[in-house]
């Protein structure tokens, strides 16, 4: 029969040297020294410097996607807004500043000022739809409002400058890259279907049977980079041409995405996938 009392003494509780120096060792071998954590955080600031050119380049490839996407639905609703309509409808692009209002008037009304100053910050990459005619409208006389509210493209794109380049001399249209600059123009009150101001802006127009109104084929430049508008001492917006900084540089000529507008189908497709 066994005599041993049911509790323990104190000596049967120390560990064995050799147990205690296992326990001691599995204890180190779940951490780790500083030498271990500065290669981690070396291989880590590695990684991350050969992989940062890479996210960059994907990012800007992703805005020039988004905003081909963009023009694209839009080309699109416009042509089906004629259709629908059974009227021309244009797609207006803003030029650069500055803006010469036709006559007889000369200057800008006080409460288009504060659109006027948002649309300073968008030249070359800003647009509206324009109709000149709605259904239930009587014959004679032209009526004309903005369908659309101006839309911007997302930012880091724009379309290529020499899209909106206007010969002072007359003649022919400047061609870049087979790219030819915008021929037509419409007359329509600016910035807004209530301003008693007008301008002539470059468009691309769309007929009853969203058929091009130019009878040719239009093609839209798509460049990546930045437009910075011209501002005074106290950065305010100045009604001047903005500058212009393509990333990488010349790429509205030798890297732009080309967006193509068929004239009999007034249908539009990226003709040219340059940057994706």
């Amino acid at each position: 029969m066994n005599t041993q009392p049911c509790w323990s003494s104190p000596d049967s509780l120390r560990l064995h040297p050799r147990r205690a120096i296992r326990g001691r060792q599995r204890w180190r071998g779940l951490g780790f020294t500083l030498l271990e954590l500065l290669v981690v955080i070396g291989i880590m600031g590695l990684v991350a410097a050969v992989s940062l050119p890479a996210i960059k380049s994907w990012n800007r490839s992703n805005v020039t996607t988004s905003a081909s996407r963009q023009l694209l639905d839009d080309l699109s609703l416009a042509r089906l807004r004629a259709i629908s309509s059974r009227s021309t409808v244009y797609m207006v692009f803003l030029p650069p500043p500055p803006w010469v209002p036709l006559s007889p008037n000369p200057g800008w009304e006080t409460r288009d000022l504060p659109l006027l100053t948002n649309l300073l910050t968008g030249p070359y990459a800003s647009y509206a739809l324009f109709g000149t005619r709605q259904v239930g409208d009587q014959p004679g006389g032209v009526n004309g409002q903005y369908e659309s509210a101006w839309n911007t493209l997302p930012e880091g794109t724009f379309i290529a400058t020499n899209k909106f380049y206007v010969n002072p001399f007359g003649g022919p249209p400047l061609v870049v890259n087979g790219v030819r600059a915008f021929t037509n123009r419409v007359v329509c009150p600016f910035p807004s279907s209530t301003s008693l101001t007008q301008m002539r802006l470059p468009c691309i127009a769309f007929d009853y049977l969203g058929r091009l109104v130019s009878a040719n084929d239009e093609v839209i430049p798509l460049a990546r980079g930045s437009v910075y508008p011209a501002r005074d001492a106290s950065r305010q917006l100045l009604f001047v041409a903005p500058t212009v900084s393509e990333n990488p540089p010349l790429n509205s000529i030798n890297q732009s995405n080309h967006l193509r507008v068929n004239f009999l189908t007034g249908r539009a497709h990226v003709e040219k996938w340059e940057m994706r």
